[in-house]
């Protein structure tokens, strides 16, 4: 976002925008350690076994990701109308694209909570990393 587009966000959306690149920031950093731990260091492999700071470190995945959600869906409410101004159809399609990629991380974060990670739900868990890279290489 160049700096005279961050001008034109309301005081309350840019407080909103920081708000959700910390906790964007600080999910990315939790994920690398859960993916790390999951596939260098193989913790996971038996659900029995797990150690507490990784079972700590999906507490706070969850709870990150449903802040994370909660804010942006507050940055996106707030600035709706004036998207809906512009007649850029690209930056509408870029806001719709990374609202509904957000909707389903958490969709498919609740489901792999409820379900859990099983070889059956392994296309959901899948799905749920490919969004996760898709937002984070936009």
């Amino acid at each position: 976002m160049s700096i005279r587009n961050f001008r034109m966000l309301t005081p309350v959306q840019r407080r909103i925008f920081f708000l959700v690149t910390i906790l964007a920031t600080l999910m990315a950093a939790n994920t690398l350690y859960l993916v790390f731990a999951g596939h260098l260091a193989g913790i996971g492999r038996d659900p029995e076994v797990l150690p507490g700071i990784y079972q700590w470190m999906l507490v706070i995945h969850v709870t990150f990701g449903i802040l994370t959600f909660a804010a942006a869906a507050g940055f996106a409410a707030t600035h709706v109308a004036r998207v809906y101004r512009i007649r850029k159809l690209p930056s509408r399609y870029t806001g719709i694209t990374v609202v509904a990629a957000i909707a389903v991380l958490l969709l498919s974060g609740f489901f792999i909570l409820s379900e859990a990670n099983s070889r059956e739900n392994a296309w959901i868990f899948l799905a749920h990393q490919l969004v996760a890279l898709l937002i984070a290489a936009s």
